[in-house]
């Protein structure tokens, strides 16, 4: 009688049974396949709510957290938009890309499908007056990011340590370091040393690094 008990109980893990419905979004594993224990066989993605994955840089993970309100946009689907809220955020960076996986609920919307393309568009804090310098302007001496500064009354050009913010299409954001209305070398950077004389032409530079920039 024990076998038998044994052997029929032994039977019912042969029947997979998911404690929830949803869609089946994977198998992995083939019929006679042997697996074992905690292996996962079958993925199933659940229809109550959907989820937005995005990756965030590190330098911008500080400005998530649990609860915070997002919006979502859908690449399919321009006329479609949604209101997220951030549910989970990794507890360490992935190492390869340094960043931090984030998952967005987005709720049960049956025309948002499982597996479109999102973007995710959050209210972040941003210096204003941030510049924005290309990033061959920024020099490394030291183990110290720094940019060339140019004084206009000697000509000559010096070394200042700075420090960067999140990139953007036309570079990297200088939140501080910098002043409004000085003027940096922008290339050719790896030439120039503190004290090096040069000459002014206009509001380019007649010497190994002959592109500069005026910040706003």
């Amino acid at each position: 009688m024990a076998a038998r008990d044994q052997a029929a109980n032994q039977t019912n893990y042969g029947d997979l049974i998911s404690d929830t419905q949803g869609i089946v979004t994977a198998v992995n594993a083939d019929i006679g396949q042997v697996v074992g224990a905690g292996s996962p066989v079958i993925t199933i993605s659940r229809e109550d709510e959907k989820e937005v994955a995005i990756n965030v840089a590190e330098q911008d993970i500080r400005y998530f957290e649990k609860g915070m309100a997002v919006d979502v946009s859908y690449w399919a689907e321009p006329n479609l938009a949604s209101h997220g809220q951030v549910r989970e955020i990794s507890g360490a960076a992935d190492v390869p890309s340094r960043t931090f996986s984030v998952r967005v609920s987005v709720g049960n919307d049956p025309k948002i499908r499982l597996g479109q393309t999102a973007t995710v568009t959050a209210q972040v804090p941003l210096a204003k007056e941030a510049p924005i310098v290309p990033l061959a302007a920024l020099d490394k001496r030291d183990g110290h990011v720094v940019v060339w500064i140019v004084d206009q009354t000697s000509e000559t050009v010096a070394s200042r340590g700075v420090e960067t913010g999140a990139p953007s299409k036309d570079g990297v954001r200088i939140t501080k370091g910098l002043a409004p209305g000085e003027m940096i070398v922008v290339a050719g950077t790896q030439f120039l040393t503190d004290g090096l004389k040069v000459k002014l032409t206009g509001s380019k530079l007649a010497s190994a690094a002959d592109f500069t920039a005026i910040l706003p």
